[in-house]
């Protein structure tokens, strides 16, 4: 951020008509923060919306809960993320 406010800052004091670069530097840095925050802003709403794993398939969950003994069936089964 303050690259760019130093870079606004030296272009606009030896070229005061281009004033407009300050707000683009701004607009600019703005965009590359919403970019690089999106993925954890993303995660967050799956976890707090309970979805459920990526990585999860239901039916071999399902198929390796039947393999314990004693275990006559399996149904109805939720999964959601946590953390």
């Amino acid at each position: 951020m303050s690259c760019g406010v130093i870079t606004a800052a030296v272009v606009i004091y030896f070229n005061p008509v281009l004033w407009w670069f300050d707000p683009l530097c701004t607009y600019l840095f703005a965009g590359m923060v919403l970019c690089t925050s999106y993925p954890t802003l993303k995660n967050c709403f799956i976890i707090m919306m309970e979805g459920s794993p990526n990585s999860l398939v239901v039916d071999e969950v399902t198929a390796d809960l039947l393999k314990i003994k004693d275990v006559i069936s399996v149904h109805d089964v939720h999964f959601w993320q946590t953390s």
